[in-house]
């Protein structure tokens, strides 16, 4: 019943990417680091521009102000969150 068992520690194989996988990856990273932002910046100047054009009415501003405020940061943390699940 007191049996012992001891742990062995088995070699594991990795992979080492190549210089090409490490460049590509990297580029990767960059065009859609450049893409997010151009995209994510294009959204904010409209929305900007929409809210902007309520100025003369103080309430239909602070409306706008939330419903922008709220449509990129639930925008841009659901795009992130949606990212990590399908990745």
């Amino acid at each position: 019943a007191d049996e012992m068992t001891t742990a062995t520690n088995e070699p594991v194989l990795t992979r080492r990417a190549s210089n090409f996988a490490y460049w590509t990856c990297g580029a990767a990273q960059l065009l859609f680091y450049a893409l997010y932002s151009y995209g994510a910046l294009w959204a904010v100047n409209d929305g900007l521009n929409w809210m902007y054009d309520a100025l003369d009415d103080p309430l239909q501003l602070y409306i706008r102000c939330v419903a922008l405020s709220a449509a990129v940061f639930f925008g841009m943390s659901g795009f992130a969150v949606i990212a990590k699940w399908v990745l």
